[in-house]
Parts: C-alpha cells; structure tokens; sequence
C-alpha cells in the first residue's frame, strides 16, 4: 500500500510500498520508500488532481491523465 500528498505546489510526494509501480519510480517489484519523496514521472509537471486504487494510481496534470501501476 502506498501513500500520496498533493501539495499547492502541484507537486506530488509519496511513500509506501511500490511493488506494482504505483509510486511512479518506473520501477516494479519489492519498492518500499518509507521516506515522502517527491514522484519523479511527475516532478516535471503541474499536477491537478490524485487518485489511488490498490495497485495502481492516477494523477491529472495539465494536460495528461497518467496512470501508475
């Protein structure tokens, strides 16, 4: 399970259990980030909206709807 903060800067930060890619990482597999650090796929984007499901999340930037996991 993983956690993630929108912040009013449109930045994401997140933590938890990545093990689907859900965390953005572009990786997949044992991830666990138990420290909050910003997601780097959307690091370079303003960032609107978040959603979560079990093994996957969402997120809305201007523009894109991206889908993690």
């Amino acid at each position: 399970m993983c956690s993630s903060d929108l912040l009013a800067n449109g930045k994401v930060w997140g933590f938890g259990n990545g093990s689907f890619g859900q965390m953005g990482t572009g990786e997949e597999g044992n991830l666990d980030m138990m420290i909050p650090s910003i997601l780097p796929q959307l690091a370079r984007h303003y960032t609107n909206d978040i959603a979560a499901g079990a093994a996957y999340s969402l997120a809305l930037t201007s523009g894109w709807l991206m889908k993690m996991g």
